[in-house]
């Protein structure tokens, strides 16, 4: 009985360890979000963005388009089957509305993930001009449900 109390507290304290570290980096990663240097007049004809640094975020849910954010990981076959629909609908939808692909392989992104309450990929997430969350689904989507979507958050 004593052994097993002494395992059961060790179990405890390297818990506890992790989820303080775990907390520390999530923490640390979201303070990475800067507004203050991003000019987003400068950018309103690029509606599509490849990369998914905070930066470019900031910009797509600010330049007055609806958006939509694609949750995905390098890892997972349902995001590999939906690249080419949304590399559609990066064309598709050019110069209506922002497509930001959110890869949650990276560290910098997990706090998106939890503001979005993402628990499975992919994850789409339309927002309005105002970046309101009008709707989202999980896991593959059709080029026309995109579009039926990012038309209810108001895409022309």
């Amino acid at each position: 009985m004593n052994k097993n109390i002494k395992i059961l507290i060790i179990v405890l304290v390297i818990g506890a360890l992790a989820a303080i570290y775990f907390n520390k980096n999530l923490s640390d990663s979201s303070e990475n979000i800067q507004k203050d240097n991003i000019d987003p007049s400068n950018n309103k004809t690029e509606e599509s963005y490849e990369t998914t640094t905070n930066e470019y975020y900031d910009l797509a849910i600010e330049n007055g388009y609806p958006t939509f954010l694609e949750f995905t990981t390098s890892t997972c076959p349902a995001c590999k089957y939906m690249e080419p629909t949304i590399e559609e609908a990066k064309i598709k939808f050019k110069g209506k509305a922002n497509v930001v692909v959110v890869n949650l392989d990276l560290q910098e992104n997990a706090h998106l993930a939890m503001a979005y309450n993402v628990r499975v990929v992919p994850t789409l997430v339309f927002l309005d001009n105002d970046a309101v969350i009008k709707s989202r689904t999980e896991g593959v989507t059709t080029l026309d449900d995109i579009e039926k979507m990012l038309k209810e958050a108001g895409m022309q």
